[in-house]
C-alpha cells in the first residue's frame, strides 16, 4: 500500500540544529534537504512520498513561475509527486503569517542597537505577541529536536516512517510549540506547530478538491480552472502598487463563523442547550477537521473551495434551532488570508480607489450574512417559551404552565441535569462565564504586531505591518486561551462547580465576598500566566463576567449579562449595579482597598449621584486626601470613579454590604 504523502512533514528541517558541533561537518544549509548528499555521508535516503515535501523550497526564485511538466525546478521530481508538491506549496504560502508574502528583510535593516554583540549561534524563539518570554519560561526546554549525528539520522528515518500527521505532531509537540516558522524577526511570531497544523488542513482541502489529471501532460483544476504554475494559480501576493498584482486563477473563501441561539432559558435545565451546541460541534470537527482552522465555543474558522455550500455543513445546527451569522471572504490564493475582509471593508471605507481597483479586478468579494433555520410559514399563538421560534405545547411542572416546542423540550430533559446544592438553596450565588471575541482578537492582533515591527526599526515597517495574515496567531492565542481556563479550574475546583462538566468557559459558585475574590485573583494569576503582555482592558478580547443573585433569579437574566461583556472584569449584583473593570483597576482594588473609607465611598457616591459633577467629587477627595489616603490615590492614579470603588468592596469585604440596595 502507497504511504501516505504528509504536508506536515515538509518543515521537519526546522527542528535541527544545523550549529550544533555534532553536525559541522555537514555544512548544513536552509531546513530543507534536496541536496543533501546522502551517498557521501552513508546516510540512506528516505523513499516515501513525504521525502518530495523536501522540494517546496527547491530553487524558491524560479519554482512559482515555471511549469510543473517543463520547468527545471520540477525535473528532479517523479510526475506522480507533482501534484502534492504543487499543492503543498499553495498551503504553505496560505498559511504563513507573512513570510510568503514579502521579500527577504535586509539584515542590516533592524535596530542596531539590539543587534549589537549578538551571538552567532543565537538560539531560534517564537515570540508570542501576548506572551513575549514564552520561550525564556520554558527553562530546561530547548527547540530543536535533532541535535546530533545519530539525531539527523532519525529526522530521515522519521519522514519514512511516521504514518500519520497527528503521529508526527503528537511526537514532536515539545518542540514544534517552541519553534518559531520562521526566525528572522518579526516573522517570529507563529509557532512551528501552528504553521505545519494549518498547512497540512489547507493541503488536504486543496487535494480534495482538486482535479488531478497523470497524462502526458500534468494539470491541476480547481473550479475548472486548468493551471500549470504555481504562480498562474495564486495570482501575484499584492493588493496596491503596480506590481505583482495579477489576478490569478484559483480562488477560495476564508469564512468567519458564528455560531448563536435565540434561546431564553426559562429553568435551569434549560441550559442543557450549551451542551447540544458542544456535542454538533464535535460532529462537525470530526466530519470537516481539515476544513476548520480554529475554533472556540462559538466560533469556526473555516477555509473552503468555492461552492461548498455553509447550509449544508451547519444543517444539523440549524436543525436544532441554531442560526449562523458569516464572514466570507472570496479571493485569489495570492491573497486569501483570514483577515482580508477587514482590508477589503476599510479601503472602500477610506474610498481608497487604488486598492479597491485591485481587488476588483481581482473579483475579491467580502458578505456578512446569517443562515437560519427553516421557518413556518405561519406559527400560530403559543409560540414556545424558550426558542421563540417554533409552536409551543401546554406543559406543566411545579404546578407552572409552560409553553415549550417538542425540541426545546427535548434539550431540557437530555443531557446533564445540574441542581444547586441543599446549602445554597436560602443564599446568594454567583454565575460566571469567560469570554473570547474574536473580532477584538483580529484588531488586538494588528496592533500588537504594529507595535512589535515598531520596536525593532525596521526599514519597510509599514509594509510589513499592512501585510501580516493573523490567521497562524490566531489559532495559537486560541488554544493558550483554552490552556489558560483548564488551569484556571485546576486552582478553582475547590472554589467553583461546572454546571455543564465539558464545557470550561461557565462555572457557579457560592457568594461570599472572599469566594469573590479568590475567583477573581485566581482568573489574574492564569491570565498573566498565559497573556502577560495583553492588557486587561476594554480592547482586551479575553474578559470575565460575574453575576451575583439570589439562587431564583431567572438564569436567563445571567446569560443576557454575560452576551455583551462591556469589560475586562465585569460586575453585576442583582437590581444594584454593574461595573466594568480593567486589569489595572482590579490589581489596585484587591492590594489597596480597606475598610476604614466605606463610609467616605458612600458619600462620594452620594455627591455624584446628586450632581453628576466628578469636580464636586474631586473637591471632596481633595479636602479629605489626608484622612482617605488609599482613596485619593485610587482616585487620583488610577482614575478609578468612587461608584465603582464602592460596588467593588460591597460585594468583596462586606458581608452585609450586598444586601444593600
Amino acid at each position: 500500500m502507497e504511504k501516505e504523502f504528509i504536508a506536515e512533514l515538509h518543515d521537519i528541517g526546522k527542528l535541527l540544529d544545523k550549529n550544533s558541533p555534532e553536525l559541522k561537518r555537514y555544512n548544513l544549509t536552509g531546513h530543507t534537504f534536496e541536496k543533501f548528499d546522502f551517498g557521501k555521508f552513508g546516510i540512506e535516503k528516505p523513499t516515501s512520498p513525504s521525502w518530495w515535501g523536501q522540494y517546496h523550497h527547491h530553487n524558491k526564485s524560479k519554482i512559482n513561475d515555471e511549469d510543473l511538466n517543463t520547468g527545471d525546478s520540477w525535473r528532479d521530481i517523479p510526475q506522480e509527486y507533482r501534484p502534492a508538491l504543487f499543492l503543498l506549496i499553495l498551503a504553505d504560502h496560505l498559511a504563513s503569517s507573512i513570510s510568503r508574502v514579502l521579500p527577504p528583510i535586509p539584515s542590516g535593516s533592524s535596530n542596531k542597537d539590539e543587534s549589537k554583540d549578538k551571538p552567532k549561534d543565537e538560539p531560534k524563539e517564537v515570540l508570542k505577541l501576548w506572551n513575549r518570554d514564552f520561550y525564556k519560561k520554558n527553562k530546561g526546554k530547548y527547540w530543536a529536536a535533532f541535535k546530533s549525528e545519530e539525531d539527523l539520522k532519525k529526522l530521515f528515518e522519521i519522514i519514512d516512517t511516521i504514518t500519520s500527521p497527528e503521529e508526527f505532531l503528537s511526537q514532536y509537540n515539545e518542540y514544534l510549540i517552541l519553534t518559531p516558522e520562521d526566525e528572522a524577526k518579526p516573522k517570529n511570531i507563529t509557532s512551528l506547530y501552528t504553521h505545519i497544523e494549518l498547512v497540512g488542513k489547507i493541503y488536504r482541502v486543496l487535494k480534495r478538491h482538486c482535479e488531478i489529471k497523470i497524462e502526458s501532460v500534468l494539470e491541476l483544476k480547481l473550479n475548472g480552472e486548468a493551471v500549470k504554475t504555481i504562480k498562474e494559480a495564486e495570482g501575484g501576493n499584492r493588493t496596491e502598487g503596480n506590481q505583482n498584482i495579477k489576478k490569478g486563477k484559483w480562488q477560495a473563501r476564508f469564512v468567519k463563523c458564528y455560531i448563536k441561539y435565540p434561546h431564553s432559558f426559562v429553568r435551569l435545565q434549560d441550559i442543557n442547550l450549551l451542551v447540544k451546541r458542544n456535542k454538533l460541534a464535535e460532529d462537525f470537527f470530526a466530519e470537516y477537521k481539515d476544513y476548520v482552522m480554529f475554533h472556540t465555543s462559538d466560533f469556526i474558522s473555516l477555509f473552503l473551495p468555492i461552492g461548498m455550500e455553509l447550509k449544508e455543513m451547519f444543517k444539523d445546527f440549524l436543525n436544532n434551532g441554531f442560526f449562523i451569522e458569516y464572514i466570507e471572504t472570496i479571493a485569489d490564493l495570492g491573497i486569501l488570508r483570514s483577515n482580508l475582509d477587514i482590508k477589503v471593508i476599510r479601503e472602500r471605507e477610506n474610498n481608497k480607489s487604488d486598492i479597491t481597483k485591485v481587488f476588483n479586478s481581482r473579483n475579491t468579494r467580502v458578505y456578512r450574512k446569517i443562515l437560519l433555520p427553516e421557518m413556518l410559514d405561519k406559527i400560530v399563538p403559543p409560540i414556545c417559551d424558550i426558542c421563540q421560534i417554533n409552536p409551543g405545547k401546554e406543559r406543566m411542572k411545579e404546578n407552572i404552565k409552560e409553553w415549550i416546542c417538542d425540541k426545546c423540550y427535548e434539550v431540557r430533559e437530555s443531557g446533564e441535569s445540574f441542581k444547586y446544592p441543599d446549602q445554597w438553596q436560602e443564599n446568594k450565588i454567583v454565575w460566571f462565564k469567560f469570554n473570547l471575541n474574536t473580532e477584538k482578537l483580529e484588531n488586538w492582533l494588528q496592533k500588537a504586531f504594529e507595535k512589535y515591527v515598531d520596536s525593532l526599526n525596521i526599514n519597510n515597517a509599514q509594509t510589513i505591518k499592512d501585510e501580516f495574515r493573523s490567521l497562524a496567531c490566531q489559532s495559537d492565542f486560541v488554544k493558550d486561551y483554552k490552556g489558560m481556563i483548564k488551569t484556571f479550574w485546576h486552582k478553582a475546583s475547590d472554589l467553583a462547580k461546572k454546571p455543564i462538566s465539558n464545557y470550561d468557559e461557565l462555572g457557579v459558585f457560592l457568594y461570599s465576598g472572599e469566594n469573590v475574590k479568590k475567583t477573581i485573583e485566581a482568573f489574574l494569576e492564569v491570565y498573566n500566566e498565559y497573556f502577560p503582555d495583553c492588557e486587561g482592558d476594554y480592547l482586551s478580547p479575553i474578559s470575565l463576567s460575574l453575576s451575583i443573585s439570589n439562587v431564583k433569579y431567572p438564569i436567563r437574566e445571567h446569560f443576557r449579562f454575560f452576551e455583551s461583556p462591556e469589560g475586562f472584569i465585569n460586575i453585576r449584583n442583582q437590581n444594584i449595579f454593574h461595573s466594568s473593570y480593567d486589569k489595572k483597576e482590579i490589581k489596585w482594588l484587591i492590594n489597596n482597598l480597606q475598610s476604614k473609607g466605606l463610609h467616605f465611598l458612600y458619600k462620594l457616591a452620594s455627591i455624584y449621584e446628586k450632581t453628576g459633577s466628578e469636580i464636586s467629587v474631586i473637591v471632596e477627595i481633595m479636602d479629605k486626601r489626608k484622612s482617605q489616603q488609599d482613596i485619593s490615590d485610587l482616585y487620583s492614579k488610577i482614575k478609578i470613579p468612587p461608584e465603582k470603588i464602592l460596588n467593588f468592596y460591597r460585594i468583596t469585604e462586606v458581608e452585609n454590604e450586598l444586601y444593600k440596595t
